[in-house]
C-alpha cells in the first residue's frame, strides 16, 4: 500500500493512495479571508518528504461524519458477508479524522473576550457532539495578530488560557497559538508535528480496540473475522506510520528477496485455480494484473533507491504480465470463432480490440498511460498524448510519428490538426467542429505536468555542490534530451527552487543564445547552467529543485509550459546496466548523478574573535568571560549582534519543551547569565552590549557573566551575526564554542558537639550544643572568605549575644580547611531531623566578584527528658592535694524526681562523700551533690564514675528511662582529669567540703 501504482485504472483509489494520518481543519474561511487562506495553503501545499506524514482536510460547519455503528457484545450469531466492507479503508483514509483542529481568531487582549470565548466553546461542543462515540482528538488553535510573550511574563494570557480550556473542556496540551506573521511556515511545521503525535495516539487506541475483539472470536466459525481484524490492525499501523508492525511491506523495509518470495508464493497458490474453461480469459487477466502491479511496486522501490540486479528487476514482471495478457487474448480468440462474437465479448469486458493492442504494447515498453484515437477534443490531452507517442518507447511507425509531430506544430500555431484519412467524413467534420472553438477564440496557454509521464523529452537537473555559502552563486545544471524523430524547439528553460518558506523560478540566461541553441534533434543532449544568489534568509536551510520548466511556442498564439519533476525522471534501464549502455553523444545522460537538494550555509566570516576566561568556573560564582572582536573583513560591518546561548544541556530532555519553556528551564535549573557585574539574571539568548557597527580593522570588547547551578560541563555558543556594508548586503555569522567545566568551590560538613566537645547524634531539649561547620576548599584557585554567619531556625536559638565570624578575610588554598563553632540550644522536641538553620558564606576568588553561598544545616531528632545534669570540676588537680567537684541535677518537670546515686571506687583517687544513697529533686529545682577528691597519681587520670539509676518500683519518675539516664551521664560528665605532680612547699588547698563540727556530748 506504500507504492503509488502507476496503472490504477482498475484499482480503487484507496488501494493506490499512501496511508497518511487524517487531520481535519475547521474554522478556516479560505474563500473570504486572506489570512485563513494563507494558513490553509501553508499546511496543505508544498508537502515535502521531511514534513510530517499528515493529510489535511477542510471541514465545513455542515460536514457530516460517517454514522458510528452500534457496538457488538457478542459474535456468536454474527455471520460476516465477506472479509472487509468496501468503504472501510476509504472511511479511515478520507472521512474519519484522527484529529480535528478548530482555528479561531482570538487575541488574549481582545475587547470581546468573553463573548468570543463562549462562541469558541460552542464550536468545540458542536464538533464533540458530531463525533460522539469516536476517539477523535479535538484541538484548538488561536489565530493571533501579536507575537506571544515568553512564558511567565504574560499573566493575562495564562489566566485566559486556563479559562478557555475550562470553558471548552480541553486539556491544556490541546490549546495552541498561531501568530500570523513572517514566520508562519515555522509555526505551521511545529503545529503539524503536534497534530501528528495526537494522530498516532488515536490510531494506537483504535488498534487496541480492534485487538480486543479477538477475545470474542473462535477459529471454527469466525475465520473471516480473524482475517478482517488482522487486516484492520495492519492498515491502522500504516496510518500510524509504524511500518515494521504493519503488513509485510518488504520493499519498504528494504527486504526485496522476501518480497519476491512472498509474491511467488501468492502466485503459486492461485495460478492453477482457473475454474471454468470458458472464463479462462478472466483468470489470465487477473494474473496479468498481479504481475503488472507487482512490477509497479518493484519499480517504485527502485526509484526510491533499492538496487535492482540483472536477475531480478521490474522488467521481468512487466514481461510476465505481457505474456499473460497474450494468453488472455488467445483464450478469447479460441472461445469466439467469429469477429462478431469477439467484438461482443470485448464490449462485455469494457475494452475494444484496439485498446488491447495498446495495452500489450504499453506493458512491453513499461508505458502505463492509456492511449486513444485522434478524436480527442481536449487540447491538453491531445498534446500530452502527442508528446508521449513521439517518445522512443512508443513503437508506432515513423510515418505515424511524423504526422503526430506535424499536428503538434499546427496546434502551436493555433491551427486545427489533420485528421486520420481512414475516418469517415462525418467523423472528421464532427471533430473539426469541436476543435474550432478551442483554437480560434483566444491564445492558448497550457501548463502540463509531465512528472509521471514518459514523453519524447527527458530532463535532469542537479546542484553542482552539496552546499553553498550564502554569498556564493548557486549553480544548477539542467540536462535536456530529445528522443523525438523530428526537431523540437523551446523558447525558455527554467527551474523552480523550493525553500521551506517560499518558491522561486530561475531561467536560463538566453542573452548569448543563437537561434539554434534551444532546438533539439533526435537523441541530442544539451546542458544549460543556471546561477542565482541564495536568499540570506535561507541560511542553514535546505533548498530543493522542485521542477524543471520548458516552454514551447509563444504567448500570442499557443504556449506549452511543460513541468518535469526531477525526482521522477529516472532512467528506464536497470541501474546495473547503465554503465554498459551505449552512449553515442558526448554527454552521458543516463549516468548523470542526481543532486536535487543543497544546503545554504553561512559565509566564512573573517572576524577575528578572542576569548579570555579562567576555567574551571566555580559553582555559584559569577564567572566572567571577556570577548574581543576585530573586524578583518574587507568592508565595514553593520547590524552586528552578539548572542550567547547554551548549546547543550545534558540534564534536560529537550524534546518535551518548546523554545520559550526550554529557555526558562535552562536559566532556572542549569545556569544564569548576565551582561553586567551586578549579577542581575537575564534571559537567553543573552544579547551583549557591544557596538552594532565596526569599521575596517576596528576593534571592540565586552564581557558577560555565567553563574552555574550544577556541577556539569557547560557548552556555550557565542554567535555573532552581522551584515557586510556593501552594494549587496550579505548576512554573515561567526560562531565560537566555549566549554566551561564547573567545580564546587568548597565542601561544607557540619558536626554537633556536646559541652565536652564530643560529637553527638541526638539532641535533648534545653541542652547546650556546639554547631561546628567545617569548610574544605576544593577550588583550584585560592578563594577569599569575606564573611560567614549562621541564621538559626526554630526551634534552635543562639547562646551567643554577638556572633563573630572566625573565618572572615581568610584565604584558603586547595584542600585547606576552615572551622568555626557556634553555641546553640534546641527548645522543642521533634521525632524527625531538625533544621538547625542556614550557614551563609560570602566568598570570592582572587580578583573575582563576591558570591554568597548558603547551606541548610540539618541536625538530629530532639528529645525532651526531665533531667539536666552538669558537673563542675577544676581544670586540673595536684597529687595529694584535695579538690572539690559538684554534680548539679536539675528537674525540669512538675513532678518529684527520685534517683539512686552511687560512686564507684577508684585506684587513682580517694574521695569523701556518700558512696551510695537516694536523692529527691523537687520540681523545677536543682540538687547539688559534692565530693572531695584526693588524687593519688599524676597524669590524665580517670575520675570516679557517678552512677544514676531509677529506683525499682518507682512509678513517679516522669518520662525518664534508664537508657536515657545512662546516655545523659555519658555525654554530660567528663571521664578524665589531668593531675599534675605534687609541688614542693605548702600548696594552696582549693575549696573543699568543710567538715562539720560536732559538739562534745556531755
Amino acid at each position: 500500500m506504500q507504492a503509488n501504482v502507476q496503472n490504477n485504472a482498475d484499482l480503487p483509489p484507496e488501494l493506490c493512495a499512501k496511508p497518511l494520518a487524517l487531520v481535519g481543519v475547521s474554522g478556516l474561511d479560505t474563500l473570504n479571508n486572506a489570512v485563513h487562506k494563507s494558513i490553509w495553503e501553508t499546511f496543505s501545499n508544498n508537502r515535502r518528504a521531511d514534513r510530517a506524514p499528515v493529510l489535511f482536510k477542510l471541514i465545513g460547519n455542515a460536514h457530516e461524519f460517517p454514522v458510528i455503528k452500534p457496538k457488538r457484545n457478542s459474535y456468536d450469531w454474527y455471520i460476516p458477508k465477506g472479509i472487509l466492507k468496501r468503504n472501510w479503508m476509504n472511511k479511515h483514509l478520507f472521512e474519519i479524522p484522527a484529529v480535528i483542529v478548530i482555528f479561531y481568531d482570538l487575541d488574549w487582549n481582545d475587547s470581546l473576550w468573553n463573548e468570543k470565548m463562549i462562541e469558541c466553546a460552542s464550536r468545540v461542543q458542536s464538533l464533540r457532539a458530531a463525533l460522539e462515540g469516536r476517539n477523535t482528538r479535538i484541538a484548538v488553535v488561536l489565530i493571533q495578530n501579536t507575537l506571544p510573550l515568553p512564558p511567565g511574563e504574560d499573566v493575562l494570557a495564562s489566566d485566559r488560557a486556563i479559562s478557555l480550556c475550562a470553558s471548552c473542556e480541553l486539556n491544556a496540551s490541546s490549546l495552541f497559538v498561531l501568530p500570523h506573521g513572517d514566520h508562519l511556515q515555522g509555526y505551521a511545521v511545529r503545529l503539524e508535528s503536534a497534530f501528528y503525535e495526537f494522530a498516532q495516539n488515536y490510531y494506537h487506541t483504535e488498534i487496541k480496540n480492534v485487538r480486543s475483539h479477538k477475545e470474542h472470536l473462535n477459529k471454527t466459525s469466525h475465520q473471516y473475522l480473524f482475517v478482517r481484524h488482522q487486516f484492520k490492525m495492519g492498515f491502522l499501523y500504516e496510518l500510524k506510520q509504524d511500518i515494521h508492525t504493519a503488513h509485510k511491506l518488504m520493499f519498504t523495509l528494504n527486504l526485496p528477496r522476501d518480497a519476491i518470495s512472498q509474491f511467488k508464493a501468492h502466485i503459486d497458490r492461485f495460478k492453477n485455480r482457473m475454474g471454468f474453461q470458458e472464463l479462462s480469459f478472466e483468470h489470465y487477466s487477473w494474473l496479468s494484473k498481479q504481475f503488472s502491479v507487482f512490477g509497479d511496486i518493484f519499480d517504485e522501490a527502485v526509484k526510491l533507491g533499492l538496487p535492482a540486479v540483472q536477475t531480478q528487476h521490474p522488467g521481468i514482471y512487466y514481461q510476465q504480465a505481457a505474456q499473460y495478457a497474450i494468453l488472455r487474448k488467445k483464450s478469447c480468440q479460441e472461445l469466439c470463432s467469429t469477429l462478431l462474437k469477439v467484438q461482443t465479448l470485448w464490449n462485455f469486458m469494457g475494452k475494444g480490440r484496439g485498446d488491447l493492442e495498446n495495452y500489450l504494447q504499453n506493458l512491453q515498453t513499461h508505458n502505463w498511460n492509456q492511449t486513444g484515437s485522434k478524436r480527442y477534443t481536449s487540447v491538453q490531452d491531445y498534446v500530452l498524448l502527442s508528446l508521449e507517442i513521439l517518445g522512443k518507447y512508443s513503437k508506432l511507425h515513423i510515418d505515424h510519428k511524423k504526422k503526430i509531430y506535424e499536428n503538434l506544430q499546427r496546434i502551436l500555431k493555433r491551427q486545427i490538426p489533420f485528421g486520420d484519412q481512414k475516418l469517415t467524413p462525418d467523423v472528421l467534420q464532427h471533430a473539426v467542429i469541436q476543435w474550432q472553438p478551442k483554437l480560434q477564440t483566444e491564445p492558448i496557454n497550457l501548463s502540463l505536468d509531465l512528472g509521471n509521464i514518459v514523453t519524447c523529452i527527458e530532463t535532469k537537473a542537479r546542484f553542482v555542490q552539496t552546499h553553498y555559502e550564502v554569498d556564493q552563486n548557486v549553480t544548477v545544471e539542467v540536462y535536456i534530451k530529445c528522443t523525438s524523430p523530428s526537431p523540437l524547439k523551446f523558447s525558455k528553460i527554467s527551474v523552480m527552487i523550493n525553500t521551506p518558506s517560499y518558491n522561486s523560478e530561475f531561467a536560463v540566461d538566453d542573452s548569448a543564445f543563437d537561434e539554434n541553441s534551444l532546438v533539439f534533434h533526435t537523441d541530442q543532449v544539451k546542458k544549460f547552467v543556471i546561477e542565482f544568489m541564495a536568499d540570506p534568509s535561507d541560511v542553514n536551510k535546505e533548498i530543493q529543485i522542485g521542477a524543471i520548466n520548458l516552454l514551447m511556442g509563444n504567448s500570442k498564439e499557443c504556449s506549452l509550459d511543460l513541468k518535469f519533476n526531477p525526482l521522477n525522471n529516472l532512467s528506464r534501464t536497470s541501474p546495473e546496466l547503465l554503465h554498459f549502455k551505449y552512449c553515442p553523444v558526448k554527454i552521458d545522460f543516463d549516468n548523470i548523478p542526481p543532486l536535487a537538494n543543497t544546503l545554504i550555509i553561512p559565509r566564512h566570516s573573517k572576524l577575528k574573535i578572542g576569548l579570555e576566561y579562567a576555567i574551571p568556573a566555580l559553582l555559584g560564582e559569577w564567572f566572567e568571560i571577556k570577548i574581543y572582536i576585530n573586524n578583518e573583513e574587507s568592508h565595514c560591518i553593520k547590524d552586528m549582534k552578539v548572542e550567547v546561548n547554551l548549546s547543550k544541556d545534558e540534564t534536560i530532555n529537550l524534546s518535551k519543551y518548546g523554545v520559550e519553556e526550554l529557555q526558562f528551564l535552562i536559566q532556572s535549573i542549569v545556569a544564569e547569565f548576565s551582561t553586567t557585574s551586578s549579577g542581575i539574571p537575564e534571559k537567553l539568548p543573552l544579547l551583549l552590549k557591544l557596538p552594532n557597527s565596526l569599521k575596517k580593522q576596528e576593534k571592540c570588547s565586552g564581557s558577560f557573566y555565567l553563574r552555574a547551578h550544577k556541577v556539569i560541563e557547560n557548552i556555550l555558543e557565542v554567535k555573532i551575526s552581522y551584515t557586510l556594508d556593501r552594494d549587496k548586503p550579505v548576512i554573515s555569522i561567526k560562531t565560537e564554542t566555549i566549554i566551561v567545566p564547573i567545580v564546587k568551590p568548597f565542601d561544607i560538613n557540619t558536626k554537633f558537639l556536646s559541652t565536652l566537645m564530643e560529637e553527638i547524634s541526638q539532641f535533648y531539649v534545653g541542652e547546650e550544643i556546639g554547631v561546628m561547620p567545617t569548610l574544605r576548599c576544593l577550588s583550584p584557585w585560592p578563594i577569599i572568605i569575606e564573611s560567614t554567619s549562621i541564621e538559626f531556625s526554630t526551634p534552635f536559638k543562639s547562646l551567643e549575644n554577638n556572633v563573630i565570624s572566625r573565618l572572615a578575610n581568610m584565604k584558603l588554598e586547595n584542600k585547606e580547611v576552615g572551622v568555626e563553632l557556634f553555641l546553640a540550644v534546641c527548645e522543642q522536641s521533634s521525632d524527625s531531623n531538625v533544621t538547625v538553620g542556614q550557614y551563609i558564606v560570602k566568598w570570592r576568588r582572587e580578583n573575582g566578584l563576591s558570591t554568597t553561598s548558603q547551606l541548610t544545616i540539618i541536625g538530629y531528632p530532639s528529645e525532651w527528658i526531665p533531667l539536666e545534669l552538669k558537673m563542675c570540676v577544676p581544670a586540673h588537680g595536684l597529687v595529694r592535694t584535695p579538690l572539690l567537684i559538684n554534680y548539679h541535677l536539675y528537674n525540669r518537670s512538675h513532678q518529684l524526681l527520685q534517683l539512686d546515686v552511687a560512686m564507684e571506687a577508684s585506684e587513682a583517687f580517694m574521695y569523701a562523700g556518700y558512696k551510695q544513697f537516694s536523692v529527691s529533686v523537687l520540681p523545677d529545682s536543682v540538687k547539688t551533690i559534692q565530693y572531695n577528691l584526693y588524687p593519688l597519681i599524676a597524669g590524665s587520670v580517670a575520675l570516679p564514675k557517678l552512677i544514676l539509676t531509677i529506683p525499682e518500683n518507682n512509678s513517679e519518675v516522669p518520662t525518664l528511662h534508664q537508657d536515657q539516664l545512662k546516655s545523659l551521664v555519658d555525654r554530660c560528665l567528663p571521664t578524665h582529669l589531668y593531675v599534675m605532680p605534687q609541688v614542693k612547699g605548702s600548696p594552696n588547698i582549693p575549696n573543699v567540703v568543710k567538715p562539720r563540727k560536732i559538739s562534745a556530748i556531755k
